[in-house]
């Protein structure tokens, strides 16, 4: 499909991926999951943290988890998102691309990390430079974490979904959109269309979420095609503001 491609190119994402390497750092047993923690080297010299947890018992799927400030704010609630879908027999493998939670930059504090003149969006603008969106290198990573799940043996022929929590969503899109083997997306709390950070006076979205010339090529609901007929679920989508987007208006 041209469309891929384009997408492909516009997120300098390479043809052919770079062969990864992981390496478990940690494991833990007990009666109902098993949690291991894996560094998975997504291109050379670029390692990215991994924590991947799945029931003990039958499997039904495998989950791509991802949330814009790191795996570890969905982790830290009891009953929240990562524990529902191993009560119900889903593996989940959260991701940390680069610069994101665990391997974000330690520069600064949180807060000013995230300012619009931030170290991430400084980050940004070099990488731009230099012809190689930050956003495109953190598809690359979810996409080698995908192959990684895609290749372990008790993982082989489960389904696969990738889930994104505000700006995180955006990367399940994407990452779906360029890889036809996730299975189904869902995200929450995302941007519907980056139409509406064109039009509005400001915006609440780190540059670091933004695809550079994504509007020449298309916008969401183009990357939604590309995704179709696998099913994409948007839970709480969000304006330039992230204020609730209006149902008509993501219909």
């Amino acid at each position: 499909d041209s469309r891929r491609v384009a997408l492909r190119k516009l997120l300098a994402i390479p043809d052919t991926l770079p062969p990864y390497t992981t390496r478990e750092v940690d494991r833990i047993e007990t009666d109902f999951n098993v949690v291991q923690r894996y560094l998975i080297e997504t291109e050379p010299g670029m390692s990215v943290p991994v924590l991947c947890a799945r029931p003990v018992g039958e499997l039904h799927g495998v989950a791509l988890h991802f949330h814009e400030y790191g795996a570890d704010t969905d982790w830290r609630q009891p009953e929240g998102r990562v524990a529902s879908l191993l009560d119900v027999g889903w593996a989940v493998v959260s991701v940390d691309p680069r610069g994101v939670g665990a391997s974000e930059s330690r520069v600064d504090s949180e807060r000013v990390y995230h300012d619009r003149f931030g170290t991430e969006q400084h980050t940004v603008w070099t990488w731009q430079m230099l012809d190689r969106p930050l956003i495109g290198q953190r598809v690359l990573d979810v996409l080698q974490t995908a192959c990684w799940i895609r290749d372990r043996a008790d993982f082989h022929g489960l389904p696969l979904g990738a889930i994104g929590i505000g700006a995180g969503g955006i990367l399940a899109m994407l990452s779906a959109a360029i890889d036809s083997r996730i299975d189904r997306v869902t995200t929450l709390g995302t941007l519907y269309a980056y139409e509406r950070v064109l039009d509005g006076d400001d915006s609440e979205w780190p540059v670091s979420a933004l695809v550079p010339e994504i509007l020449a090529w298309g916008d969401m609901p183009r990357v939604a095609e590309l995704i179709a007929p696998r099913p994409v679920t948007l839970v709480a989508p969000t304006d330039e503001y992230r204020r609730p987007a209006s149902a008509e208006a993501v219909r």
